[in-house]
């Protein structure tokens, strides 16, 4: 039996073979470019986790994108409320000083004319004379003509009153009312503090030196001044919503409170920062809390011409009233901010879809159309644009048309190739001699009928070495080919 015995049918031969497989790696290599080019993934490295971005879509990262850059927005936001928050502050401390010093302002006019009056009664001959029909009458009238106090009298250096214009009918001993000591103290004008009058009615008492015609400190006059008094001058001026006004003596009692409901005159003061503002006699400004647990802002002053701190005026006004503007207002531009941010969405979002997400999209559905590896599918328009986008589109237009014509041709070479195939097939088993096959990785590429009915046909896939063993092979010259021996 001779094998290839023909120079002509063996060039034939081998060159379909080269024709037929170099076709097959070019259809499979076409195939797996039309698969969306798969990366082999080394198998010793470990596959990274997706992370919770990679899974959202474009246009949701497009909003994330947005949101990040709102962030510097923000903010200053922040800052600026913060700083608008500190300014609003400091304007409320500023405006809460400037009531209780005008407040402190009205109580200093209504102790000028107190002082006023007592000059004018120590001043009197009636008074200075110690001339009691004369003097009582004398105080009498001034009495109805200043209808503020309770009563108005002159008192001995031994603390006896000796003139008053309400007479009790009973003899009445001052030289323990503060009035009376801190004249004697300092022979100057004298603030007393809170007191019920002969009469029952609460006020607080002035007092001034007396001279005699020589000039030797010979008394005291006082005047009882109605809280009421007070009170009125309280109301003078204009407040702050929701402020508490109050006046006080030197021992922290109330004298007068506006409105009247926050404080009753003749109570000790129970705030604590107050009854230290009160010792310090100095006017400032404080935050802190009151006894009921609310933050309020505080603001106090001393009457000037109350002597020794006599008189001390204080406002207060709780920290949630007075932010309440503020509030609002940042309550107004935070709503204007997110309405803002919305509307920056929503742009975002519709801009973003039609000039990035479509043609993303686009492209996404022309590698959805060719990735089952029909190339000759048409593919879907690509709008034509001028940007990156739209390059990368066309680009990728060019390369689908490329691998289009790339499959047309491989496509024909492989039919050729298949023609070929069958016509080889056909001469070589048409030969009555045995034609048998095989490449140098000893698979079989030919067993021809005659062969087949020399040898037992190999089984699929086996190795011609497998298959030649116990079998004797021969040339024509009689000669055996040894195992392993290739033709």
């Amino acid at each position: 039996m001779a094998f290839i015995s023909f120079t002509t049918l063996v060039q034939f031969v081998v060159s379909t073979f080269t024709a037929a497989n170099a076709a097959l790696k070019a259809r499979t290599c076409t195939r797996a470019l039309a698969c969306a080019f798969p990366v082999v993934q080394d198998p010793k490295e470990k596959p990274k986790k997706a992370g919770r971005l990679s899974r959202l879509s474009l246009g949701c990262r497009l909003m994330l994108l947005v949101l990040a850059a709102l962030v510097p927005v923000f903010g200053v936001f922040a800052w600026s409320t913060a700083k608008s928050q500190q300014a609003a502050m400091l304007q409320v401390h500023a405006n809460l000083q400037t009531q209780v010093l005008l407040a402190a302002m009205h109580q200093q006019r209504q102790v000028d004319r107190t002082a006023q009056l007592l000059d004018d009664i120590a001043s009197g001959p009636s008074i200075k004379e110690k001339h009691h029909p004369t003097c009582e009458r004398y105080l009498a009238n001034l009495m109805a003509q200043n209808a503020d106090y309770v009563n108005l009298g002159a008192v001995n250096l031994d603390g006896k009153i000796f003139c008053r214009a309400v007479d009790s009918g009973r003899d009445v001993d001052a030289s323990n009312r503060p009035y009376f000591k801190g004249v004697l103290a300092t022979q100057k004008f004298s603030v007393g503090q809170y007191g019920l009058g002969q009469s029952g009615l609460p006020g607080i008492a002035f007092s001034v030196p007396i001279y005699s015609s020589q000039g030797v400190f010979d008394g005291v006059a006082f005047a009882v001044l109605k809280l009421a008094a007070l009170d009125m001058a309280l109301r003078a001026g204009t407040l702050t919503d929701g402020a508490q006004l109050r006046v006080m003596d030197r021992r922290g009692v109330v004298l007068a409170a506006y409105p009247a409901s926050t404080g009753l005159p003749g109570t000790l003061e129970q705030e604590t920062i107050l009854l230290e503002a009160l010792k310090a006699q100095k006017a400032g400004s404080r935050e802190a809390v009151d006894v009921n647990g609310i933050e309020r802002v505080y603001a106090y002053a001393p009457v000037s011409g109350a002597a020794n701190g006599g008189i001390f005026a204080t406002i207060s006004v709780s920290h949630d009233v007075v932010t309440a503007a503020a509030r609002r207002l940042l309550l107004v531009d935070l709503a204007l901010l997110l309405g803002m941010t919305a509307f920056g969405l929503a742009c975002a979002w519709t801009l973003g879809k039609r000039l990035v997400v479509n043609p993303a999209q686009a492209i996404l559905k022309q590698a959805n159309e060719i990735a089952p590896g029909d190339l000759l599918q048409p593919t879907s328009a690509t709008p034509a644009r001028q940007d990156e986008l739209g390059r990368l589109g066309l680009v990728f237009k060019n390369m689908v048309q490329s691998l289009q014509a790339q499959h047309i041709e491989l496509d024909t070479a492989l039919r050729q190739a298949i023609a070929d195939r069958t016509m080889r097939d056909l001469i070589l088993n048409s030969m009555s001699e045995g034609v048998i096959a095989v490449s140098k990785s000893g698979r079989f590429m030919q067993f021809n009928a005659a062969a087949c009915k020399i040898f037992a046909a190999p089984e699929v896939d086996m190795l011609f070495d497998d298959w030649e063993q116990g079998i004797k092979l021969v040339t024509l010259d009689r000669k055996v080919i040894l195992p392993g021996e290739l033709l």
